[in-house]
């Protein structure tokens, strides 16, 4: 039956409408609101239905109004629904995905993808089997399942080089390029890419041939193929700047300057980032400039500059968290901790492994969850399936914790303990020292605190080597282990002093274990370590808890060591208000 001369209209402007949905927006909608208002007067179900789907489109693909966007979609497709057309089913089913995926829901993305998928090899609509594939593939990918991303880009190329639709096939290739590069299978990556280039040979989309080789160029360096990376990047940018498509060029110029910062060539490579970090500045992109920062701050460590690079660091952490990039957060923490650990500031490595930690943690379980219920979508898998899959993944989970527990407890013990000797260092020492300070003042408690130093320590460096120097203090801190009690703390204050802490100790208690402490170093076979060597030490004694703080505690034990050196070496002395004790 022929349609009413109306109808035909109708069709025919919804038609251009829908055409116009990804070159005008906003035209498109325009165009849609006023057949929507005349086929309303007619009351012609399929083109409301038509109307309404092209508004959803844009809405959700231009201007981000997800929630009207699904509203009129819905309208559609009860209209669609109900008058059996199956057809025009699929394609809002799509416009459901894309509005779920553009918004963030990929699990729902998916689902609407998935649905769309089957209606198309149900009604075997090959381009729209293909559509919805390739969108299936984008969604996993957002989700960080790169193989699957893979296997549903291939099914979709397969279907596109059929058809023989070039800009179809382009954008899939380049998908692929991008998953191969995700998976480091850099030589499959280029090899995807560089099809894209010969596609797009002559063609006038500058913007598509610029991504093209600034993705050609990402594989090249990975490659280690530096000059090829420059050469592919320098056509990108050159192609983005001659569109005015500033938001991918900063995007090269960053790229360009990671190759440099590869090449040694710093002075280039900080030309190149700073004017990427300039062009991000003006368009207020968060994410973007703190990666640009984040790459900055990795060139100015590499140069020396530390404390601006730590500065620049801490820049791009605060752009990240305000652009909500955890992922980026994630990487930065990350480079943070291994630039303090570089400096030895272990207390702030600890802390930022601690935040890349957590993020880890986050992500990790984001995505497992995700991937889980993508997989229970797509394949609706039986329980038991679904209680493996989080079984194996929970596993995944277990293990990468515990390495990265064992991770932080090295990173904490770092912070707290010196390299050579192993034991405590000064900072941890005057941090404890402070604590049971005031711990023995509130309950009326003794304490002491000693400081030793061993005797005529440059001249065993000096007559023996200062490898022999270390041997010493290594063996020192050894025997201080063995005669010391469980709760009494010793500590490597600095060059050849030591300092322990004996909380609930009085003067006569501590000097006891000082006595026993200075006689073991004297006794050892000292030229076991090289012959003619012998060692001993000085010890001072301080337990008068009025006094102001743990630190003054120390400061008067190492009065009573001076008058040990002054007075012979090798002794313990005990500081009192009124006299020295010596032994």
């Amino acid at each position: 039956m022929k349609k009413p001369k109306p109808q035909t209209e109708i069709d025919a402007l919804n038609d251009a409408a829908w055409e116009l949905r990804n070159s005008n927006a906003l035209k498109a909608i325009s165009m849609a609101e006023e057949v929507l208002v005349k086929t309303k007067l007619i009351n012609y179900k399929k083109g409301i239905a038509d109307s309404l789907h092209t508004i959803s489109y844009c809405q959700a693909t231009r201007t981000a109004k997800y929630e009207e966007a699904r509203a009129n979609g819905h309208a559609a497709l009860e209209i669609y629904i109900a008058s059996n057309d199956e057809v025009s089913k699929q394609k809002v089913l799509n416009t459901f995905g894309l509005i779920e995926g553009i918004s963030g829901n990929m699990l729902g993305a998916i689902n609407y993808f998935n649905k769309s998928l089957k209606l198309a090899n149900k009604l075997k609509l090959s381009h729209q089997r293909a559509m919805a594939l390739h969108n299936l593939a984008v969604s996993f990918e957002g989700i960080n399942d790169y193989n699957r991303s893979l296997d549903y880009n291939l099914q979709a190329l397969k279907i596109y080089e059929e058809l023989q639709n070039d800009n179809d096939v382009f954008k899939t290739l380049q998908n692929i390029g991008v998953i191969y590069f995700n998976l480091e299978k850099y030589d499959e990556s280029l090899e995807s890419l560089l099809k894209t280039v010969e596609i797009f040979k002559n063609d006038a989309d500058k913007d598509t041939q610029g991504l093209a080789f600034l993705n050609i160029g990402r594989s090249y360096h990975k490659l280690k193929n530096y000059q090829q990376a420059l050469d592919s990047l320098n056509k990108s940018l050159a192609l983005l700047e001659g569109t005015g498509n500033r938001l991918v060029s900063s995007d090269a110029l960053a790229e360009i300057s990671i190759v440099y910062m590869d090449m040694q060539r710093f002075l280039d490579a900080k030309e190149h980032i700073s004017k990427s970090i300039k062009i991000k500045k003006e368009l207020n992109d968060s994410s973007g400039l703190a990666s640009s920062y984040y790459y900055l701050g990795k060139l100015l460590f590499q140069q020396g500059e530390k404390a601006k690079a730590l500065t620049t660091f801490t820049k791009a952490l605060n752009l990240a968290e305000t652009a909500q990039a955890k992922t980026q957060l994630q990487n930065i923490n990350k480079e943070l901790a291994s630039s303090y650990q570089q400096i030895k500031d272990y207390e702030k490595a600890f802390q930022y492994l601690s935040a890349y930690l957590e993020l880890r943690d986050e992500l990790f379980e984001k995505a497992s969850y995700e991937r889980t219920q993508a997989l229970l979508i797509h394949h609706s898998i039986t329980q038991e399936d679904k209680d493996k899959e989080i079984m194996r993944r929970n596993k995944e989970l277990k293990l990468a914790n515990e390495n990265l527990k064992l991770l932080t407890l090295e990173l904490d013990k770092q912070a707290k303990e010196d390299s050579l000797t192993k034991l405590y260092n000064r900072r941890y020492f005057d941090s404890l020292l402070e604590k049971e300070f005031s711990r023995s003042k509130r309950y009326h408690k003794p304490m002491a605190v000693m400081i030793c130093d061993i005797d005529n320590f440059k001249q065993v460096n000096d007559n023996f080597s200062h490898q022999v120097g270390d041997q010493v203090l290594i063996k020192i801190a050894e025997i201080f282990m063995k005669n010391i009690r469980r709760n009494d703390t010793i500590a490597r204050f600095g060059g050849e002093e030591f300092v322990a802490l004996f909380p609930e100790s009085d003067v006569n208690k501590a000097f006891e274990i000082c006595e026993r402490l200075r006689n073991s170093v004297e006794k050892y076979p000292w030229s076991k370590i090289s012959s003619g060597l012998k060692v001993t030490i000085s010890i001072g004694i301080c337990d008068d808890t009025s006094l102001a703080n743990g630190e003054t505690m120390i400061s008067k034990a190492d009065s009573a060591l001076y008058e040990v050196k002054e007075n012979g070496k090798n002794h313990s002395r005990i500081w009192d208000n009124k006299e020295m004790l010596i032994a």
